[in-house]
């Protein structure tokens, strides 16, 4: 059983959430506490050590980042909540830790869930609140880091280190600085719209690609050649804007 606490500093989202859970995932989570600020969240951590967080991003003019700051010497796993899709969902989203928008879905809340048990089965050691903090600390983007589900475990990767990204069915081939590769059980157009639109460019249905890796393009055979030596082939329909983006028109 997963001993879980509820952050979320209006009654109503705590007290909806508390219901779901125990309607949908009884048999997998007890509810420890609900708590309305960081103040009185850190309390209840420190006294009931909770396997969970339910955390919302926004806390009666604190965050749940202030939160994960005072708690960092102590394990447990977050499941955020947020009716706002904004500026830090980025940093969730690259530290492979799950979030569930507002107003809550129950087949959603049972999916983060079951990942949280698999977590505790397969990987109980991973931590990847502190690459979340950092990530969002960090306003140098060129330092952000992500971490990459492979069959190995979670691979924390430099951003600016992914060369390009190819679709395989539902998995996608991820090509790194240092002739490396990892693949991942995440679509392309996961990453599509996880990674830094000013950076990659999708050029093809099955191909992501950094531009700031890209060496040239083959005009003739509408080709990208990547600074791995790979060709990428261009769609005829996103060649121009391609293009564009490079400064080449």
């Amino acid at each position: 059983m997963i001993k879980a606490i509820i952050v979320d500093d209006e009654n109503n989202s705590r007290e909806l959430l508390k219901h779901l859970i125990e309607k949908e995932c009884s048999e997998s989570i007890k509810i420890l506490a609900l708590t309305e600020s960081v103040e009185a969240a850190e309390k209840k951590i420190r006294q009931l050590l909770p396997d969970l967080l339910f955390l919302d991003i926004e806390i009666a003019g604190q965050t749940g980042f202030d939160l994960l700051e005072k708690i960092q010497d102590i394990k447990l796993d977050v499941i955020f909540t947020t009716a706002f899709d904004h500026y830090a969902l980025k940093a969730i989203k690259y530290s492979a830790i799950d979030y569930i928008l507002k107003p809550i879905d129950p087949e959603e809340l049972k999916i983060a869930v079951e990942k949280i048990k698999q977590k505790q089965i397969n990987n109980p050691s991973l931590n990847q609140l502190q690459l979340l903090l950092q990530n969002f600390k960090q306003p140098d983007s060129s330092l952000a880091k992500i971490s990459l589900p492979s069959i190995h475990g979670h691979e924390i990767v430099f951003v600016k280190d992914i060369i390009r990204l190819e679709s395989d069915s539902h998995y996608s081939i991820i090509y790194l600085i240092g002739k490396r590769k990892i693949m991942v059980a995440k679509t392309l157009k996961n990453y599509e719209d996880i990674l830094p639109s000013d950076k990659f460019y999708r050029i093809h249905t099955s191909h992501l690609v950094n531009v700031e890796h890209v060496v040239r393009v083959n005009n003739k055979d509408n080709i990208a050649i990547m600074i791995d030596d790979s060709s990428v082939e261009i769609s005829r329909r996103k060649k121009e804007e391609f293009m564009l983006r490079l400064g080449l028109l």
